[in-house]
Formats: C-alpha cells, structure tokens, sequence
C-alpha cells in the first residue's frame, strides 16, 4: 500500500479544513516525504506506514498549530473547574532529545509507544 496525502487526510480529519489545524497537501507530502527518510522499514514489524502517518502528522501539528498548542510533554493531570493542565517534566537526564521531542504531540506519543512496543530503532539518520 502507498503512502499518500489521501490516506493521510482519512486517519487524520482533523488537518483538513474547516477545522484548525488546516494543512496544504503540500505540507502533507512534504513531511510525509520527511518521516519517509527518518524512518528504517525494516525495523517496524509491518508497521511502517502506520509510523510514517503518526511521524508526519507530528511533525504537522508542530508546523501548523499556534505554539501555545504545543505542551512541554505529557500530560500528566488535568482538571476541569478554573480549567488546569499539568505536564510531566521531562528531562535530558531522564529522556533522550528525540524522546522529549517527540512526547510534545499525540501523535508524536503514539509514535513512541509504536516505537517501543515494536522494538523499533525509531528515528534513523541517513547519511
């Protein structure tokens, strides 16, 4: 099955307008294309493709959101009277930058759970 901005925008609705975050489907393909060269398929049990749509809609978020939509990690605690969200206090001691990085997004969560339930090296640097 191929990767495209089609099955992109049916997993996930929510950056197609008339909801925010809107993305172009150029921005789509482009970190589509992105999380394509990050990722090793060989290291995903047949999962890569699920890896490539939550990497890129990561990376999407962060590119089209207001910044005041991006946490500091993940939540840890949420009330709902005088509304308070509380994020866990990730540190480089603690997580790697990737790790960190990466927990700053629902998608970018998902991912990491994908990436440890399946052994994953995750992120891969191509030289």
């Amino acid at each position: 099955m191929a990767i495209t901005v089609e099955k992109f925008r049916e997993l996930f609705p929510e950056f197609s307008p008339p909801l925010p975050p809107v993305a172009t489907d150029e921005q789509i393909q482009m970190y589509l294309d992105i999380a394509e060269t990050f990722i090793d398929e060989s290291q995903w049990c047949g999962n890569y493709e699920n890896a490539i749509y939550f990497l890129a809609a990561h990376y999407l978020f962060i590119l089209v959101s207001p910044s005041s939509n991006i946490s500091s990690g993940p939540v840890s605690s949420k009330s709902f009277g005088d509304v308070s969200i509380s994020y866990s206090n990730l540190t480089k001691s603690t997580y790697t930058i990737d790790e960190i990085f990466l927990s700053s997004t629902k998608y970018g969560q998902v991912f990491l759970q994908m990436m440890n339930a399946f052994g994953s090296l995750g992120i891969l640097v191509v030289c």
